[in-house]
This record gives C-alpha cells, sequence and structure tokens, in this order.
C-alpha cells in the first residue's frame, strides 16, 4: 500500500513537470509565431514546435490517467482491506492475501507505466534554444544514436562538439587537456584556446551525410578573452586537438577542415 502511494505521487509529480514543459515550449510557440511574422523564422519551424507541443499534451492526459487509476486502485485496496479486517478468521486471512497479491500487481503495472514515462522525457545536458528538430511525428521510432535535435546552449560557457574516430575513442577521457583552433576564414590566423574534454558519448554515431561512425565528444573552451565575437558564433567550425600521451588526435566539429599545419603536440 505504501509502494503503491509513493508511485501515484511520483506520477503526480511526472504530470507536473510535463505541465511545466508544455507551458515553456507554447510560450516558445507564441515567440516564434511573432518571429514569423516579422520574417525572421520560417513557418516549418513553427509547425514543429506545435506537433511538439501537441505530443507532450498527449503524454500529459495520459500521465494523468494513470495517477486517476492508481488513486482510485489505492482507494479499491483500502476498502478491500477493511472489509477483510472486519471478517475475521481464516476467511479474512485469505481475502488479505489475495489484496496483498492484487497489490503487488498494480506496484509493479504502476512501476512498468512510470519506466514508460521516463523513456519519453528527454532531458538536454544544457539549457539552449531549439534550432532543429529531426524527429516531429508523434510515435515515431528513433534508431540508436540518432539526434533528436540541436539545441543552441544560452548559457555563458563556450562548447565545441568534436567527432572522434572509433579507433581513437578509446584515448579521449572526460577532464583531458585539448586545444580548439577556431576557423577564421584564413588558417595562419585562426586563434587557438585553451579547452578542457568536458564528456564523451557512450554510443558510436552515424554522420548522416558521410555514413561514417563516430564518437561525439564535447570540449568546453575555458576563456575566449580577446576572441572577436564573429568567431564565436553556434555552428561555426573548429578543429579540436585532443593531448593523450603519445598521440595527439583532431577531431572536427561537423565537418573536417585542414590541420596540415598546425604541428604536434606530444608529451
Amino acid at each position: 500500500m505504501v509502494q503503491l502511494g509513493q508511485d501515484a505521487r511520483g506520477s503526480t509529480a511526472q504530470s507536473t513537470a510535463n505541465a511545466e514543459q508544455l507551458e515553456l515550449l507554447e510560450r516558445e510557440i507564441r515567440d516564434t509565431e511573432t518571429l514569423v511574422e516579422k520574417g525572421y523564422a520560417t513557418r516549418p519551424r513553427l509547425l514543429a514546435l506545435q506537433r511538439a507541443a501537441a505530443q507532450l499534451r498527449g503524454q500529459l492526459e495520459s500521465t494523468n490517467s494513470q495517477t486517476a487509476r492508481s488513486r482510485a486502485q489505492i482507494t479499491e485496496a483500502r476498502i478491500a482491506r477493511s472489509q477483510v479486517e472486519r471478517e475475521g478468521g481464516v476467511t479474512a486471512a485469505d481475502a488479505l492475501r489475495s489484496v496483498q497479491s492484487e497489490l503487488v500487481q498494480l506496484t509493479e503495472k504502476l512501476s512498468a507505466a512510470r519506466e514508460v514515462l521516463a523513456r519519453k522525457r528527454i532531458l538536454a545536458p544544457v539549457d539552449g534554444i531549439v534550432v532543429a528538430l529531426a524527429v516531429t511525428t508523434i510515435g515515431g521510432v528513433v534508431r540508436p544514436g540518432e539526434a533528436l535535435l540541436d539545441i543552441v546552449p544560452t548559457s555563458q560557457r563556450l562548447i565545441v562538439e568534436a567527432q572522434i574516430t572509433p579507433n581513437h575513442a578509446d584515448d579521449v577521457r572526460r577532464g583531458q587537456k585539448a586545444f580548439v583552433r577556431l576557423e577564421a576564414g584564413g588558417f595562419q590566423m585562426a586563434p587557438v584556446l585553451e579547452g578542457v574534454v568536458r564528456n564523451i558519448s557512450a554510443d558510436a554515431l552515424v554522420d548522416q551525410r558521410t555514413g561514417e561512425r563516430y564518437f561525439n565528444a564535447s570540449v568546453e573552451i575555458l576563456s575566449a578573452k580577446g576572441v572577436p565575437e564573429r568567431l564565436l558564433k553556434p555552428g561555426l567550425p573548429a578543429a579540436v586537438m585532443v593531448r593523450t600521451g603519445q598521440r595527439t588526435l583532431f577531431g572536427y566539429f561537423l565537418e573536417p577542415i585542414s590541420v596540415a599545419s598546425f604541428g604536434a603536440m606530444r608529451e
């Protein structure tokens, strides 16, 4: 009974979280509608947000229904237990065992439902603005490692996403020192900044354009003081060099760029 009550409260918390997400998404839709009217955003972008909101509403309704059913089941279980306690004797013991068995089954079903709902909730590692949705259909199937959306971070941290080849992925670790060269149009003038590897994907991804497999590494630029703002815009290419003992690896942001003149960093 206690576990079932805790699960019901968990479903209620999930409903609250979905409602908050829906409110934020609807606010973004209103802002995007204004941008579409002024010509600063595209209508497909607006339609994608609206589809995402419709999908989230469906999830919210499903969670609310599950919470209501759980509460009703708890009430029924309490009534049944009270009846068993009043009957007494062997009949009461048999009925109590039946109710307890039913409670176990209901708890397992509710736990499974909560697990399904948890898998439907996607959390991004950073706060930001969604700039591209790869999946916009309700009930669509997503392959392992497939990108769902792109986010432009709104925080002050500068993150470069680099592609690491599978044969070098085992040599890259969180916390390793890295150097980032921003693409400045002229190779010799490209500034080099110090960075650190913050994260590397657990599974290999596939580049949709080239079909090549790679691991995604997130490299944080520690300081960009003195760098022109035009070189710090989202989407611009950069070359990343990671120190891995006796070898130097190069990861590339989205597309490979020339690194022939950068030199080796060996220990």
